[in-house]
């Protein structure tokens, strides 16, 4: 159904997508109110992916834009016009200026034009004064405009713009406000119409008293063929406070010490032929972080507590994630569901 251009396949590493307000409208979209499996474990999967992206992002590291996109948004991106390969793997990391310059420099070919703020020397070298892999205040838009001829009667123009902010927090021990997005417009000549879009938003405040992450992705599409349009949304967001016992200090090892986490947010799915579903997400009993099971060979963070999504707020449908002790994982139940 797409026709994928050089460019697009040259950048996808870089960005992800936007939550759009697909389907809404005065009043907001209207939800089904049952579920099946897939949907809760789509949910399910995506929103506990988010929540170790989330509190892994906590942790003195460095903004990854888009490293921790959930598969199932990925899986429905490729089943709605994106092709293998196409795709975006959304694995921006900001600790190699190299991996920076590459996925940029792709992007920024024939037809493409580029600007940038807070660079130092070059466009894809962000300043950073202090040398902790956060940019103190940069951002990159790229435009990239192509034009195909697909035959006698019809001509194809793509508009692709991909941009991406980062700003340091001063005041905090550890902090950024990070964003990226890329949007994809192709206008046929026989009225056909197509856009897609990717965002990414992770903002991220640390101090010697708590933390606190807002976490989302989201891919949006909007169709106009043959005079039919389809249209969908997948969005996840996530909101961590984390409450620790000890007071948090840079340059130890590990940074972050044991605490209690809680997570608000939701899943949404708005999809124009197979309808909309949205979860919302809780912590009934705060995930327990431990910082020793996170560091050490099991690399599980939380060793207790239980992440909960309910259909439209709905206390009996929806799913959970309930932790174990180090090394035993979690366990994922589904209840209300519909076969």
């Amino acid at each position: 159904m797409k026709t994928q251009s050089l460019i697009r396949s040259s950048a996808a590493a870089l960005v992800l997508l936007i939550a759009s307000a697909c389907g809404d409208s005065a009043t907001g979209p209207s939800y089904q109110d049952t579920m099946s499996l897939s949907e809760a474990g789509d949910a399910g999967e995506g929103a506990i992916d988010l929540t170790l992206s989330t509190i892994a992002g906590m942790n003195f590291g460095t903004p990854h834009l888009g490293s921790g996109a959930p598969a199932a948004l990925t899986r429905f991106a490729l089943a709605h016009g994106q092709r293998q390969g196409t795709a975006p793997r959304f694995q921006f990391d900001l600790s190699s200026p190299a991996t920076i310059r590459a996925g940029l420099q792709a992007a920024s070919g024939a037809g493409c034009t580029t600007s940038a703020t807070g660079t130092d020397g070059g466009v894809f070298d962000p300043i950073d004064a202090n040398d902790n892999n956060v940019p103190d205040d940069w951002s990159v838009k790229i435009t990239c405009v192509s034009h195909d001829s697909l035959g006698e009667d019809e001509t194809r123009v793509e508009t692709e713009v991909y941009v991406i902010r980062v700003k340091e927090h001063t005041d905090d021990l550890y902090g950024f406000d990070a964003s990226s997005s890329s949007d994809d417009h192709e206008d046929y000549t026989n009225g056909n119409d197509e856009k897609q879009r990717y965002e990414y938003v992770n903002n991220v405040s640390v101090t010697a008293t708590g933390a606190t992450s807002k976490y989302s992705a989201s891919y949006s599409f909007d169709y106009l063929d043959d005079g039919v349009r389809t249209t969908g949304t997948r969005s996840f967001e996530l909101n961590l406070a984390f409450d620790p016992d000890d007071t948090i200090t840079m340059g130890v090892d590990p940074a972050l010490p044991d605490g209690a986490v809680t997570v608000n947010g939701f899943v949404r799915f708005l999809d124009s032929e197979d309808g909309n579903i949205r979860f919302e997400l809780s912590t009934p009993d705060p995930l327990s972080y431990s910082a020793s099971c996170a560091a050490g060979a099991e690399e599980q963070p939380f060793v207790g507590g239980t992440l909960t999504g309910l259909l439209n707020g709905d206390e009996a449908i929806g799913f959970s994630f309930d932790w174990g002790a180090c090394g035993d994982g979690s366990q994922f139940t589904t209840f209300g569901t519909t076969p």
